[in-house]
């Protein structure tokens, strides 16, 4: 009994040293509306209760995708620091009566971008005829075909 707990203990070392050291926590900082981050790999699933917790939003929604955020910013506005750390996801931003921001809204991600039409190939140019030749009595002036012209 005493070996299996030995050999229990010494798997989770091991697996907490493989799985490497864990990321620090974020670092969220938040005045005069004006946001600070500063993380490292860290999951937005994470970062954005850290975010709430220094500004007091209150987040609805969930990420558009489960990614993993690194950033380092100092004093952006909020809009910004928000767009910042979402990426392409869409979002809404409510503020109060008195101006300050209460809630953001995660809507879905951007629409993907539409494929580029084909380029219409170019036209070919028309060959050129040559032109017809003259009926008798229609003829142009003789000076017209490269004969000299007449002195008047």
């Amino acid at each position: 009994m005493l070996l299996v707990v030995g050999l229990v203990l010494l798997l989770a070392a091991a697996s907490a040293l493989a799985a490497g050291p864990a990321p620090p926590a974020p670092r969220v900082a938040y005045a005069d509306g004006r946001l600070s981050v500063a993380c490292d790999r860290v999951p937005l699933a994470d970062l954005l209760p850290a975010i709430s917790r220094a500004t007091g939003i209150a987040f609805r929604g969930k990420p558009a995708e489960p990614r993993e955020v690194t950033k380092h910013f100092e004093r952006v506005p909020l809009a910004d620091a928000l767009a910042r750390v979402l990426g392409r996801q869409n979002f809404v931003l409510r503020y109060d009566d008195d101006g300050r921001p209460v809630r953001a809204e995660l809507l879905g991600a951007p629409l993907p971008v539409p494929p580029r039409p084909a380029r219409p190939v170019a036209a070919r140019p028309t060959p050129r005829r040559a032109r017809p030749a003259p009926r008798p009595g229609n003829q142009p002036p003789a000076w017209r075909l490269g004969a000299p012209r007449p002195q008047r």
